[in-house]
């Protein structure tokens, strides 16, 4: 039998575990949205890599409701199709955030992207894409990009691969509550690895470079690194480093962002 102080002082444990529990899952729901909230999307690891013809993709929805000291409020969206036949590839993509707290916009964010490849050689891999983005977080009201150039093929087998790209950009870009705008042509040069170690283990990378054509000195990097240990077939523990640096980043924000997540994985 709990008397009256023994339950006053379980509600006020409970009261403080259910605090700790929302704060979890804010840092939890901050860290996941801000992993995908770099300066470059990365569309590499989106591609479907088993060379099957035909269409594919997936969508996915979150959507998460804290209610304690603090209102939280996430939401996601995300849209992952490919066409793929011996000579073209089709990519579209679409993925849309939102987090609120106590009724004020934390981070907004979202882009659509649209790739083609064309399958001129095996190693020779001709490309084009569009984007439009807008990312609350790094105060770019929106993004537009157009570019073009070669991808190729170094190495491709059941453990490994290789790729790089050069392109060449046009980027219009609208900041801090369209105060400022920026009209550029950049390069954009890529590379993607990833490799096989034993039946269970997978570790790629994909790291960009985009300096401006007129000034080489002002540049992005991202670099994306992860691990994926396989639990089944299909199912997976993933672990990955995001690295972000810009040389002309937004007034009030900083030179470098970088960030870790954890995560399950599911393929098909």
């Amino acid at each position: 039998m709990v008397g009256p102080n023994g339950l006053a002082t379980l509600l006020l444990l409970a009261q403080e575990i259910m605090k700790y529990i929302a704060s979890i899952v804010f840092l939890f729901a901050m860290s996941f949205l801000q992993v995908l909230d770099a300066q470059v999307v990365n569309t590499e690891r989106k591609r479907r890599t088993k060379g099957d013809n035909g269409w594919d993709g997936s969508a996915d929805l979150g959507f998460s409701i804290v209610q304690n000291t603090r209102s939280i409020i996430t939401g996601s969206s995300k849209i992952n199709v490919q066409y793929d036949n011996k000579q073209h590839m089709l990519l579209l993509l679409n993925d849309l955030k939102l987090m609120k707290v106590d009724q004020a916009s934390l981070q907004n964010s979202g882009f659509q992207h649209i790739r083609y490849n064309y399958k001129f050689r095996k190693y020779l891999i001709p490309e084009a894409f569009v984007q439009g983005q807008f990312n609350q977080l790094w105060k770019v009201d929106f993004r537009f990009l157009a570019g073009v150039g070669p991808r190729f093929q170094l190495l491709s087998n059941d453990s490994t691969r290789i790729h790089v790209g050069t392109l060449v950009m046009y980027e219009f870009e609208r900041v801090d509550k369209g105060l400022e705008y920026n009209r550029d042509f950049r390069f954009s040069t890529y590379g993607s690895v990833g490799f096989g170690l034993g039946k269970s283990l997978t570790l790629e990378n994909i790291t960009y470079f985009q300096p401006l054509i007129k000034d080489i000195y002002d540049f992005r990097v991202s670099s994306e690194t992860s691990v994926r240990v396989a639990v089944s077939k299909k199912l997976g523990f993933k672990t990955g480093f995001t690295f972000n640096y810009d040389t002309q980043p937004a007034e009030g924000l900083p030179d470098v962002f970088y960030s870790f997540v954890n995560s399950l994985s599911y393929r098909f």
